[in-house]
């Protein structure tokens, strides 16, 4: 009981006092925001036109960040075709590697930028926010593929499908890589079904459209993700 609220949830009674979510008459508390088991259903239409709307709304800046992602990329493999001293080429490798993980994390954070109703910036693709988590994890769950494709192929497919969103807890919800992975897996489980048509549709929509509905579809992920956590989203006209 308090006289102010003490965050969501919390509800206040005839008395004029504030009482925490778990006090709440006729029924349990709402489940808090970031946790799996307060997931909920979405409309892949609704979502893939949703991507389509942020996309519109932002294509000036999602081009650019288009643009400097494949640049980077191009750039780190044209410098190591011409580099012979094998040395010097690991090193490249290994810098390549760690620039990738940061623009994947900067484009969860951009996606996740327009679904909350704020502008995505180029610079997103080079923070080094959430970057040891993020690398920590993206090694666990690239082991965990490996050996699922090793053993029978289909094992290392689900590991990819169950971990789909441990970048966005990572970044989202600042977790940790274990918690980011296992977020994940619980938020994937209590959907797979929904989630498995949504990516079906996304694949086809971009081999179809030759990667042109990649944009689309990043955001329409981040749509789905904050959907199905039970989370409000940002409203695209």
């Amino acid at each position: 009981m308090s006289d102010s609220s003490g965050g969501p949830g919390w509800w206040q009674a005839s008395d004029g006092k504030w009482y925490p979510p778990e006090q709440q008459p006729g029924g349990a508390p709402p489940p808090a925001a970031g946790q799996p088991g307060g997931s909920t259903g979405f409309d892949i239409g609704k979502a893939l036109s949703y991507g389509w709307n942020g996309f519109v709304q932002n294509i000036g800046v999602i081009i650019l960040l288009v643009v400097v992602m494949f640049a980077v990329q191009i750039g780190f493999n044209i410098v190591g075709q011409g580099i012979d001293n094998v040395f010097l080429s690991l090193v490249l490798s290994a810098i390549g590697f760690v620039v990738s993980l940061m623009i994947s994390v900067g484009l969860i954070s951009a996606a996740l930028a327009i679904v909350q109703g704020q502008k995505p910036e180029v610079g997103m693709l080079f923070q080094g926010d959430h970057l040891g988590a993020y690398f920590v994890a993206a090694l666990l769950v690239g082991l965990m593929f490996v050996v699922g494709f090793v053993m029978c192929i289909i094992p290392g497919l689900l590991v990819m499908f169950f971990t789909y969103f441990f970048g966005y807890f990572i970044v989202d919800k600042n977790m940790g890589p274990t918690e980011g992975i296992s977020a994940s897996f619980n938020l994937v489980k209590d959907n797979a079904g929904q989630l498995l048509g949504f990516l079906l549709v996304s694949l086809l929509l971009v081999l179809v459209t030759c990667g042109l509905a990649w944009p689309v579809v990043w955001i329409a992920g981040a749509y789905v993700y904050k959907t199905m956590l039970g989370e409000p989203v940002a409203e695209l006209n």
